[in-house]
């Protein structure tokens, strides 16, 4: 999850550091890169990333008391949701500067490329750690985690996961990105194919309920969440601005839909997304920037660091799931999970986006036909 013009970090994701920071990285390497983005808009998504991972590291922090708490909301699973929306609002720059007159093979694998180096190395690196310390168990479903296919979690059976459970949300992004490239072979249709397509997969879903892994998984409306953020993106790019009342009662509204669980969690988190876009013009909050830039480490490794978390609570005497020590464990695991989070950002991740460049770019250099002199 990222961004352009305006100063921002690698940050995907079920997180993203988005396509526009990764060009500004190298910006003489992008086929067609992004067009710089206004700094309000980054700015809001980039806070909405940092709100995103907390909700979710405060979600997962109820299982130090041994399972879903009662009376438990989901409210903080629904990070996710607004992880997908903004990804898809993200992702439709990356080919803005697509031209379909122009060879596309050569467009589309760079698209490809940036998304992988972007995604892919830390979060191998996460899950070859998890397969070793947090599941303890490595067999050859572990092949389908590292191809990002869906398969149930190798302890936790009722969950379809790898063996990094929020990997689950990678195995998803990964499938949008291909279909985005895929529709880029379309040219100028290359919208309304990947409408058209995301659409028709739901809708299949729902016509022919089957209990296949990759039925359920590849067809499943949570697709739909990535195509709003497109759509919000358009909307964005023809220059429409919400008054500011408009864009805070749009973010209100979608925040409380996502508590009550009231309406599919898609429109709500489609409603905080729109609404943070307009509603932070002109904010300037370091503090939350620095969190959405880091979301992405974040969101891979608070599992690793609920750990050591977990041990300092119980030591300390958090054992009983009264309110004071409810609140005291979620808010320890929320602090140190991304100060740990932050850490990861700065000395594994973005030492690894140019590593991975450079190794990619080595790479194309072997491979690549020789030229005639």
């Amino acid at each position: 999850m990222t961004a352009g013009g305006e100063r921002l970090s690698s940050d995907d994701s079920p997180v993203m550091a988005a396509e526009l920071r990764f060009a500004n990285r190298f910006p003489h390497e992008a086929v067609f890169p992004p067009k710089t983005a206004s700094v309000p808009m980054i700015e809001g998504i980039q806070y909405l990333r940092a709100i995103a991972a907390l909700m979710i590291v405060a979600h997962h922090a109820r299982h130090f008391f041994g399972g879903t708490l009662p009376g438990w909301s989901e409210f903080g699973a629904s990070g996710v949701d607004i992880f997908f929306v903004i990804s898809g609002f993200v992702i439709a720059p990356a080919s803005r500067r697509f031209d379909p007159q122009a060879a596309r093979a050569p467009q589309i694998s760079d698209f490809l490329a940036r998304r992988a180096i972007r995604v892919i190395p830390l979060y191998w690196l996460a899950l070859a750690l998890a397969a070793q310390y947090l599941v303890r168990k490595t067999d050859l479903g572990l092949l389908l985690d590292f191809a990002f296919l869906p398969r149930h979690h190798p302890t936790q059976k009722a969950f379809i996961a790898p063996a990094l459970m929020p990997g689950w949300t990678i195995n998803y992004e990964i499938f949008f990105y291909v279909l985005f490239a895929m529709s880029m072979a379309f040219g100028a249709l290359r919208y309304r194919v990947l409408g058209a397509c995301m659409g028709a997969l739901v809708l299949a879903g729902w016509a022919l309920p089957s209990e296949s892994i990759f039925w359920r998984v590849y067809t499943s409306p949570l697709l739909l969440e990535f195509l709003i953020g497109v759509g919000i993106q358009f909307s964005y790019e023809r220059g429409i601005v919400l008054p500011r009342w408009m864009s805070v009662c749009l973010l209100v509204t979608g925040f409380i839909g996502l508590a009550q669980a009231s309406v599919w969690s898609g429109f709500s988190a489609a409603a905080v997304v729109l609404g943070a876009i307009h509603a932070c013009r002109g904010w300037s909050v370091p503090s939350l920037r620095l969190i959405g830039d880091a979301s992405y480490s974040i969101y891979l490794s608070h599992l690793f660091s609920f750990v050591p978390i977990g041990r300092l609570c119980r030591a300390i005497g958090f054992a009983t799931p009264d309110a004071m020590s409810i609140g005291a464990v979620i808010a320890l695991h929320v602090l140190l999970a991304t100060i740990a989070g932050i850490a990861v950002h700065f000395v594994i991740e973005r030492p690894l986006i140019p590593l991975s460049r450079h190794l990619w770019d080595r790479l194309g250099k072997l491979v690549a036909p020789p030229v005639p002199s």
